[in-house]
């Protein structure tokens, strides 16, 4: 996948130790990128990545670690109630559903106002305390 190919040479690039060695998807290393070295904006420009692509590769490696660590699935909306939110991600278990917006989420933390971080102990938070459709309707 070329998003973890571009992530995974910004940390050679920057002779960067990954905070997680495994996956270099991981949230902490996704932010590591905008914490740590000359940074991803820089790089991604370096290697002729312009922005919106760049948040992209950024987006669609976050997708990869949601689906392969967390079950998530990828759905594209059509008619998306926010323009970012064509890119979603969710959750359903057991009659509880929880949705990620990884393009948006990406973009925030590209203009610093998120971080990888933040988002992964979210989704951990959350998914441990759904609660179901009946607990909510009782």
């Amino acid at each position: 996948d070329d998003s973890i190919i571009l992530i995974d040479d910004y940390f050679k690039s920057n002779k960067i130790e990954k905070k997680i060695g495994n996956p270099t998807n991981h949230p902490l290393n996704l932010q590591q990128v905008f914490d740590e070295g000359y940074g991803f904006v820089m790089h991604s420009n370096a290697v002729n990545i312009d922005e919106n692509t760049a948040i992209l590769f950024l987006a669609f490696a976050l997708n990869e670690f949601f689906i392969t660590n967390y079950d998530f699935k990828l759905y594209a909306d059509t008619k998306p109630e926010f323009p970012l939110r064509g890119m979603t991600l969710k959750f359903k278990k057991d009659n509880r559903y929880f949705s990620l917006y990884p393009y948006e989420f990406s973009l925030k933390v590209w203009n610093n106002q998120a971080r990888f971080e933040e988002l992964l102990d979210n989704v951990e938070h959350n998914l441990k305390n759904m609660p179901s459709i009946d607990d909510i309707l009782n």
